[in-house]
């Protein structure tokens, strides 16, 4: 399995500098004791009048590529969250992408506010891990919301307690799993079926187990299937009977499988009957040329959900199919 590893990091800031002092000037009143005591902030790094969003993130990535020894062509994406955009389109990215020199990425814009970096870090990653042609992503963080901001306005002005910047640059690379360039190989989930006839064709048998995970200490084999089906009528399958433990084929219990319908409320169904196997008997079999099924059956009741049925009575059920083209 690849996973996605942190390479290089890059930062920077505006070289204009806005104290408490200066800002309490702009608004005619002091602002010092309680920005400096309360929020803890002394001064903030501000955009000058021709720095922009696209200049920071540039400067910002240059730094976190030069510190992860990667090339501007040699990027796969470049991801780039902000709230403080370069244009309404095309993306800030796009702009970032032209300045590097990063001719090979391929560009989009993330917009979550305060959780934008991470949000990008994290949607990185994922690229890195379901495709590997995505092998160097380079995420930004970008903010310069004094460019937006009313500075003789005290409670925008005051709001705006920390830097224009981007938060920081992080250059991304997909690593096989372990450090292991052939990759790597797990198990998470094994089933062990075996089934057949004895003494006569008619007569048949089920067996399957069901290993959860194959590593660790949860290596274990749970009995899912083990029953007998007996069919009387010696291969025609019309009137059969089948004992044992199985998963219980009817009405709402098969429709908590993946594989049946959807559009029925699953969420609903699994309140109701469980997913696991049960006990019991069932009578069953084939008729018209296999148009129409029966089933009747009677079970123990375990594998009913508790909360709804806090009991192991034996629950009784029937079933009629018909398929008209078999």
């Amino acid at each position: 399995m690849t996973y996605a590893k942190i390479t290089g990091t890059g930062s920077f800031v505006p070289e204009k500098v806005l104290t408490n002092e200066d800002l309490s000037r702009m608004l005619g009143e002091d602002i010092n004791d309680f920005v400096s005591q309360v929020v803890g902030i002394l001064e903030r790094h501000i955009c000058a009048e021709n720095e922009s969003t696209a200049d920071l993130a540039t400067e910002a990535a240059k730094r976190a590529l030069e510190a992860a020894n990667v090339r501007p062509g040699d990027l796969d994406l470049i991801i780039l969250a902000t709230d403080t955009p370069e244009y309404m389109s095309p993306a800030t990215s796009v702009v970032v992408q032209h300045r590097l020199g990063a001719s090979n990425a391929g560009t989009f814009d993330l917009n979550c506010a305060c959780a934008g970096f991470v949000t990008a870090l994290d949607t990185a990653s994922k690229f890195i891990i379901a495709d590997d042609s995505y092998q160097k992503v380079l995420v930004i963080g970008a903010y310069a919301m004094s460019k937006y901001l009313d500075w003789n306005d005290k409670k925008t002005a005051q709001a705006r307690y920390s830097h224009d910047l981007p938060d920081s640059t992080v250059q991304l690379t997909g690593t096989p799993d372990k450090g292991d360039s052939r990759g790597s190989f797990r198990i998470r989930r094994a089933k062990l079926k075996i089934d057949g006839w004895f003494y006569r064709p008619w007569l048949l048998y089920e067996l399957q187990t069901n290993w959860p995970a194959l590593t660790g200490n949860n290596v274990g084999a749970l009995l899912e299937d083990a029953n007998i089906n007996w069919d009387l009528t010696k291969g025609e399958r019309t009137f059969m009977i089948k004992f044992g433990q199985y998963k219980v084929p009817f009405g709402l219990q098969e429709l908590t499988s993946s594989g049946s319908q959807q559009f029925v409320d699953r969420s609903q169904v699994s309140n109701t009957y469980a997913r696991g196997r049960d006990t019991g008997i069932q009578l069953w079999g084939r008729l018209l040329g296999d148009k129409v099924e029966y089933r009747v059956g009677a079970f123990n009741g375990n594998g009913l959900t508790r909360t709804i049925n806090d009991n192991d009575e034996f629950q009784y059920n029937a079933r009629l199919v018909f398929q008209p083209n078999g």
